[in-house]
């Protein structure tokens, strides 16, 4: 919900207010979903419709200052104006999910590129789209061992064997970069995963 209300904000449309933001959300599926079938959403059965709108109004505040705490919206002092920063414009343009976009306040001004990929790799969009084989693991071990590798995964001093999703991701990554794609093309879905971790990024 979040992520489309923020959507909707960073158009600059329709919602420029707390009251919009409630209206748009009452026009929803969700808010059908919410009538019937409460419980789904962590609300009791019974609620009369004066007690479901202060559910959703309440909802709605709750998502509202998420998006303000990941930096995505700024909400005006009076509590009632909202307005899309650029970090929110950004998470709008290219589809991006609330929980990444927030992870990127993580970085700063001399975060490295290290930093940034291993920040990338954990995106929740990864964790659906991708996961990581038993089969997969050796083939992805020998490509971060590979002297081609600018930026290997890294435990302590060593070179980390690849134990998770964001590893996996890394390790797409990687495998372009260093045309070390051989290694791992045979493996069943690789070139899907590959396809998705990097056909709308350049790190290079």
């Amino acid at each position: 919900m979040a992520t489309h209300l923020n959507s909707e904000i960073a158009s600059g449309r329709y919602l420029g207010s707390v009251e919009e933001c409630i209206r748009w959300l009452k026009a929803t599926f969700l808010y059908v979903r919410l009538k019937s079938n409460p419980p789904r959403y962590g609300m009791p059965r019974g609620l009369s419709d004066a007690e479901m709108d202060d559910k959703v109004r309440e909802l709605c505040l709750k998502r509202l200052h998420d998006l303000g705490s990941s930096g995505m919206v700024e909400l005006a002092h009076d509590g009632t104006t909202i307005k899309s920063r650029k970090l929110g414009w950004i998470a709008a343009r290219y589809c991006i999910e609330m929980e990444t976009t927030a992870a990127f306040n993580e970085l700063d001004a001399v975060s490295d590129a290290p930093a940034i990929l291993t920040m990338l790799s954990r995106a929740s969009e990864f964790a659906t789209a991708c996961t990581l084989r038993r089969a997969e693991k050796v083939a992805l071990a020998k490509i971060n061992a590979s002297d081609a590798v600018r930026f290997p995964i890294m435990e302590g001093k060593k070179r980390a064997k690849c134990k998770t999703t964001a590893n996996k991701v890394r390790g797409a990554r990687s495998a372009v970069g260093a045309g070390e794609t051989s290694k791992v093309s045979s493996s069943r879905g690789f070139t899907f995963y590959r396809r998705i971790c990097i056909s709308h990024a350049d790190f290079e």
